[in-house]
């Protein structure tokens, strides 16, 4: 939110500088992000000069360039010029050696004595645009004839300029959303006066127009105001206040709008009179209805979002925006002037639902002070009158649910407790009263009644936040013994397990990352027990993920998009679904995935490409960290399906593991056991057997399971499928070691191992190849 110094002034007179204010603001609740310098103009005004045209004529090397010889008062200068409205006696602007340029664009440059295509050049004649004077860039700016050469351009437009803070609103400080809201701050913090509001607007129901309310809970007033009104460009003040803050000025019927928002907090809306019907009504929108809103969006409405109505539907999005059909412009001679108070949480949901960040939607979501419209529409109509020769036509009013003020006990040492000091006679009293507050003393304390714009104040606590914001939290003393609770972290065990984990990836050239929970439901749209968030920020994140696979995929790919060509990653988060009685659960999941290259490319090596069996080693050291064996109730492995592929965008398969990281968790500890390095030699053998090709190696293994406690460890290290096999038969070269832990094996014992395994293999289908 951007409020001006200068703007300030009017509510509070104040000596501070801007910077003093800002700093002042920020460490009393209200924190100034930036603070910036404003100007009408921006150009270089003091190295800008009126100048004359002597001569012109054509670039001897360049076809589209003019030489021209220009008086500044002072000297004749030669400057190369590309426009082509340029002629000799034309009074026009001079950037001199040393100015600097800025552009609409933000680019900035220098302007130095050069060669132009051969020729001197010693400055340049401007544009409108060059300089921020207009937008126009087709020509040089050609200045009146009595403009007096030489004469700098700060001398001939005033370039107003101002001190603009950008403040860093949180969401209970509503109130705070406008220039007579921080004034209020301000004034509190000083111990200055405040400008009194203007007198309240009285309306009478003197227009031919109905108003009602559909439901009353969800608009507390609606006010309407009919004018006649002359559009035309506002004034200059109003303009650069409009400016200063970043909003563009329209015309003065919309300006004065504008100013009276950030002026006061009250957000309004005039449409134009003769475009809409004479029954307006506050109401539900009737689901599926088309609306034109006045950034010309095509909006589908829903049964949650509140409307204004005419007879023919919807002509404005309650408190966030109006319609493109019933909007003003210059052939506008009778308004609408609306003036309303919305329920907060409604427009917050249609503001989300929609997307729509407004600055009405913003003000409403934060809270609206339900006083304030009649004040704001009195400021209003003086506007209008002053600057769009207005006349009011008639009115009509009406109301819904009354929000009643709010009252909060506070007893008189409550303040100092929070605190833990005793405050200055009669301090704590002075900072709310000056805050707004008013206070009625009690035999206990105080009934303090709570203002109309301070929503976010309902209990004593908030009344000790507001006096001990603005008394200075620095103003505190600290205590000599401090006391405090240790927590107790039951966890440990359990987190020292999973970081083995996390450990053994990140050594393994595994990167982690961090990716959002809440996700895009187009992602998971056919999965079974999703959760979908009642009031998300975005579609993009509008249900809770029950999976890591599709977040994981959107990782390869953006940085696949990126020419990376190792993508290792591995993520341990949280997934929520609904059990089959709907119960909502969240149980944490490990998800480790590759694509691309096994390793960085390097001289020595080749560049290897992952494949399945390079994640599932890596998936099964991880459950050794655990001593867990049992990998089918812990482990899914698989690859990036073709339309997962399609959809991300993947030009490699991925290849991921997903560990089931809460139930591993749950699988007592067991320690690692040690043993002493073998003293006798091993004895290997190898063993190829031809199999069926759609034979699984788990098959065959279970051949050889438990046959002798003297195997000690087996390994494909060949697998061939071609001629002279038949086409559906595959040959695997087994290695088979063998050790005694106590002695030195001899070969008749391993031969009968061995004979005992083939047996086995040849009973459960295998040929042995000799």
């Amino acid at each position: 939110m951007n409020i001006s110094y200068n703007w300030l002034q009017k509510w509070v007179k104040t000596p501070l500088s801007a910077q003093q204010i800002a700093d002042e603001l920020s460490v009393k609740g209200l924190e100034v992000e930036h603070l910036q310098n404003w100007q009408k103009y921006n150009a270089d005004f003091d190295n800008l000069v009126v100048a004359q045209v002597e001569k012109v004529w054509k670039h001897p090397n360049a076809d589209k360039l003019n030489i021209t010889l220009v008086n500044n008062g002072s000297d004749i200068l030669q400057v190369v010029c590309g426009a082509p409205n340029v002629a000799p006696g034309q009074k026009v602007v001079l950037a001199q050696v040393g100015c600097t340029i800025t552009l609409s664009s933000g680019e900035s440059f220098e302007i130095k004595k050069s060669k132009i295509r051969g020729e001197e050049s010693n400055g340049m004649l401007c544009a409108e645009d060059e300089i921020g004077l207009g937008k126009s860039h087709e020509g040089i700016m050609v200045l009146p004839n009595d403009a007096l050469i030489g004469t700098v351009l700060s001398s001939i437009y005033n370039n107003a300029s101002d001190q603009v803070m950008e403040i860093g609103l949180t969401a209970n400080r509503g109130d705070a959303a406008s220039h007579l809201g921080t004034a209020r701050d301000i004034a509190a913090i000083l111990d200055l006066p405040i400008v009194p509001m203007p007198p309240p607007f009285a309306c009478n129901n003197t227009s031919k127009v109905s108003v009602s309310i559909a439901h009353s809970n969800l608009c507390s007033t609606y006010n309407l105001v009919e004018l006649e009104v002359a559009i035309t460009d506002s004034p200059a003040w109003l303009q650069n206040n409009l400016k200063a803050i970043g909003i563009e000025p329209k015309n003065n019927v919309v300006d004065i709008t504008n100013y009276i928002m950030h002026d006061m907090g009250q957000p309004m809306h005039a449409f134009d009179a003769n475009k809409i019907g004479k029954a307006i009504r506050v109401d539900s929108a009737q689901a599926g209805t088309l609306f034109s809103t006045l950034d010309k969006r095509e909006l589908k409405l829903s049964e949650t979002d509140l409307v204004i109505c005419d007879e023919n539907g919807p002509i404005a999005l309650a408190g966030v925006m109006g319609g493109l059909h019933s909007s003003v412009n210059n052939s506008t001679v009778r308004i609408y002037l609306e003036c309303a108070h919305f329920n907060a949480a409604t427009v917050r949901k249609t503001a989300k639902n929609h997307a729509i960040n407004s600055d009405s939607s913003y003000r409403f979501e934060r809270g609206v002070d339900p006083q304030l419209h009649s004040f704001a529409l009195s400021a209003a109509i003086d506007l209008l009158i002053q600057l769009a020769q207005a006349k009011v036509v008639g009115m009509s009013q009406a109301y819904g649910e009354a929000i009643e003020p709010v009252k909060i006990n506070l007893p008189v040492s409550y303040i100092e407790q929070i605190a833990g000091c005793t405050l200055p006679q009669g301090k704590a009293e002075k900072i709310l009263t000056s805050l707004g507050f008013k206070m009625q003393a009690t035999n206990e304390g105080y009934i303090v009644d709570v203002p109309s714009w301070r929503l976010d104040c309902k209990t004593p606590i908030d009344l000790a936040e507001e006096v001990l914001r603005i008394y200075g939290f620095d103003n505190i003393p600290m205590p000599i013994h401090l006391k405090m609770s240790m927590p107790v972290f039951t966890g440990l065990p359990r987190k020292k397990r999973v970081q083995k984990i996390l450990d053994y990836l990140k050594a393994q050239g595994f990167f982690e990352i961090k990716t959002n929970s809440l996700v895009n439901e187009l992602d998971y749209a056919a999965q079974p027990g999703i959760i979908a968030i009642s009031n998300p920020l975005s579609a993009e994140m509008g249900v809770m993920r029950n999976n890591m696979l599709p977040n994981m995929l959107h990782t390869m790919a953006y940085n696949q998009n990126r020419s990376n060509e190792y993508n290792h990653y591995f993520e341990l988060g949280k997934i929520y679904f609904k059990d089959s009685k709907g119960t909502i659960q969240e149980k944490e999941q490990l998800i480790l995935a590759a694509m691309g290259n096994r390793t960085l490319i390097a001289w020595e090596t080749k560049p290897l490409d992952v494949d399945y069996y390079y994640i599932k080693n890596h998936a099964l050291r991880c459950l050794e960290t655990f001593g867990i064996n049992n990998a089918e109730l812990y482990l899914q492995i698989g690859v990036s399906s073709a339309s997962q592929m399609e959809k991300w965008g993947l030009k490699k398969e991925v290849y991921y593991a997903i560990l089931n990281v809460e139930n591993m968790l749950n699988e007592p500890s067991k320690n690692a056991e040690i043993s002493a390095v073998p003293k006798f030699p091993v004895m290997v053998r190898d063993l190829s057997i031809v199999v069926n090709s759609d034979s699984t190696f788990e098959t065959w293994s279970k051949c050889w399971l438990g046959a002798s406690i003297l195997l000690v460890n087996t390994g494909v290290f060949d697998i061939y499928e071609g001629k002279p096999l038949a086409d559906n038969q595959k040959s695997i070269a087994i290695s088979f070691e063998f050790m005694h832990p106590d002695r030195t094996l001899h070969a008749d014992e391993v031969d009968t191992v061995m004979q005992s395994i083939i047996l086995a293999l040849e009973k459960a289908g295998a040929i042995i190849r000799k």
